[in-house]
C-alpha cells in the first residue's frame, strides 16, 4: 500500500478512526553514530561546527501557551449515559465508540459526511509506557498497512513514546502497545514527535534533545500479543532532535528537518539498509525548514523529470530544491508570498498528483487577522517560476495545520475544526467545495493552537 493510501486511512486514526516489499526477518539491533555530520551542511566540510537553531518556533510557541486538559469522549456509553436521550445509542452502533453521522452529529461531534469507526483516548494509548496520561498528550499521526497478511496498523505520537495501535477492524482497534521515547521524557521538546514508514521500518523522531532517530520493525506488531513495552530495533545518532520527517519511498531516502544539525534544514539518511540508516548529506542553503515534501518529479518542467525534488515549508518561503546529486543539492527557487495578516508561518503543503500545482497551509494568518482558514494554491508547472494561482477561504476561522492530496480531494486537518475534506472545482482559481468534515471541538473554530 502507497504512503499516500496510508495517510487517509489512518490521518485522524487516534483518536478517532473515520469511515473512509516487506522483509520476514528481524534485523539485529544496531546503533549507529554518524559522528560527522555536519551542523552546517550543503558542501561545507563535515568537520566544520556550527551551532544549532532554535527549537522553538513562531506556531510552537503559541502552541504551548494554549494547552489545556484533554477532552473528554463524546462517544460511548458514558457520554450516553451524561448526555441523557437523543438520537444516538451505542447499542445502535457497531462499535463501542463508534457514531453514524446523523443529522450533522456522531455522537457529540459535529460532522458531515463522515462517521466515527472508533475512538482511544490518552489513557488507552498511554498503558504500556508506564506515564499517567495526563502528562502524555498526543501530537501526530501516521500509518502502515503489512503487504503479505493486509492488516493495518496507526502509529501514534505521544510526549513520551509512540503507541501501536491495530485497526484492521476499525470498528474495533486493537493496542498493541508502545515504544518509550529515547531521551528525557521531560525535557521541553517532548510536545513535537513525528514518525513515517520505509518498508516494514517505524522511523521516529522526536524534539526531545538528544533523541535521534528510532528505528521500530513494524512487524513485531503482527504476533498475537498486545500491551506490550516495545524496545527500539535500531537507533541513529545522526542528529539530536528533529522536528519533522519524511521517506521518500521512491528513491530511499529520508529527511529529516528541523534537526539540530544542518541549520535546521534537511538532513539526507540513506536506508538503503533501513535497520543500519547512514548520513547522505545536509541542504543548509535556506535554513531552517518545517515540513518538506520530496518526490521523483514527473510533472511538465522537462528540464527536472524524473529527478528528485523536494518542496519544502521554511517559515516564510516555500523553497524548492533539487537533490538529486546527493553530493550537491542545489536550489531551484524560494517562493514568497503575501498573506494578508502581516504575520506569517509558511507551515506545511503537499503537491497535486500531476505535480502541477503545490498546496499549503500557513499557520499564522487566521491569528493575525479576521480572515476565515487561508489555503494558498501554487502553479509550480515552471519550477523556477512558481505563481500564486489564488487562495481559498474556508468555513470557519480555525488555524489550518496539515493537509494531503488523493486525486481530486485535499483532507485538511484544522486545529479546532478538525477534518475538512475539501473538492478541487478549478485548482487554476484555487476554487474548492468543501464535501465532508468531523470537528473534533465542539466548543468552537476560533484561530487557536489546540483541538485538532
Amino acid at each position: 500500500m502507497s504512503s499516500t493510501k496510508r495517510i487517509f486511512r489512518s490521518l485522524l486514526a487516534l483518536p478517532l478512526l473515520i469511515s473512509g516489499s516487506t522483509e520476514s526477518a528481524e534485523p539485529p539491533a544496531a546503533s549507529y553514530w554518524a559522528a560527522r555530520v555536519p551542523d552546517d551542511g550543503g558542501s561545507a566540510p563535515l568537520s566544520h561546527p556550527s551551532g544549532s537553531p532554535p527549537r522553538l518556533h513562531v506556531g510552537c510557541q503559541l502552541f504551548l501557551n494554549e494547552t489545556h486538559e484533554a477532552q473528554p469522549k463524546l462517544v460511548g456509553r458514558e457520554y450516553a449515559e451524561r448526555h441523557g436521550p437523543s438520537s444516538y445509542s451505542p447499542a445502535r452502533e457497531k462499535g463501542s465508540t463508534s457514531a453514524e453521522c446523523k443529522n450533522g452529529m456522531a455522537a457529540g461531534y459535529p460532522c458531515k459526511g463522515i462517521s466515527l469507526y472508533s475512538m482511544l483516548d490518552l489513557t488507552e494509548l498511554s498503558r504500556s509506557l508506564g506515564t499517567p496520561w495526563r502528562d502524555n498528550n498526543a501530537n501526530d499521526i501516521w500509518g502502515w498497512a503489512d503487504q503479505e497478511s493486509g492488516r493495518e496498523f496507526a502509529i501514534i505520537c505521544l510526549q513520551r513514546g509512540t503507541a501501536f495501535v491495530e485497526i484492521t477492524d476499525p470498528y474495533n482497534p486493537v493496542y498493541k502497545g508502545a515504544l518509550k521515547t529515547r531521551g528525557n521524557e521531560n525535557d521541553s521538546g517532548n510536545f513535537w514527535r513525528d514518525v513515517k514508514t520505509y518498508r516494514q521500518f517505524a522511523l521516529i523522531v522526536s524534539e526531545i534533545d538528544g533523541h535521534g532517530m528510532q528505528v521500530f520493525n513494524l512487524k513485531r506488531l503482527l504476533s498475537d500479543e498486545t500491551d506490550i513495552a516495545f524496545t527500539e530495533t535500531a537507533h541513529y545518532d545522526g542528529f539530536g532532535y528533529a522536528h519533522n520527517i519524511f521517506v521518500n519511498e521512491d528513491t530511499g531516502y529520508a529527511y529529516a528537518v528541523g534537526t539540530s544539525t544542518c541549520s535546521g534544514g534537511l538532513h539526507f539518511v540513506n536506508l538503503r539498509k533501513p535497520h543500519l540508516p547512514t548520513f547522505a548529506q545536509c541542504y543548509s542553503s535556506d535554513g531552517y525548514t518545517h515540513d518538506v515534501q520530496c518526490v521523483r518529479y514527473d510533472g511538465p518542467h522537462r528540464k527536472y523529470r524524473g529527478r528528485e525534488i523536494c518542496f519544502a515549508s521554511n517559515q516564510n518561503t516555500i523553497t524548492i530544491v533539487d537533490v538529486s546529486d546527493k553530493a550537491n543539492p542545489q536550489t531551484i527557487t524560494k517562493f514568497t508570498y503575501d498573506n494578508g495578516s502581516g504575520s506569517k508561518y509558511t507551515h506545511q503543503g503537499w503537491l497535486t498528483e500531476d505535480h502541477k500545482y503545490f498546496i499549503f497551509d500557513d499557520e499564522a494568518d487566521e491569528r493575525a487577522s479576521s480572515l476565515n482558514t487561508q489555503t494558498f494554491v501554487v502553479n509550480v508547472m515552471t519550477l523556477t517560476q512558481p505563481v500564486i494561482a489564488g487562495t481559498h477561504f474556508g468555513r470557519t476561522r480555525a488555524v489550518d495545520h496539515n493537509l494531503y492530496i488523493k486525486k481530486d480531494l485535499v483532507y485538511q486537518a484544522n486545529y479546532r475544526a478538525g477534518l475538512n475534506v475539501l473538492q478541487i472545482r478549478d485548482i487554476t482559481r484555487a476554487e474548492f467545495d468543501e464535501v465532508a468534515y468531523f470537528d473534533v471541538y465542539p466548543q468552537d473554530d476560533s484561530p487557536s493552537f489546540n483541538g485538532e
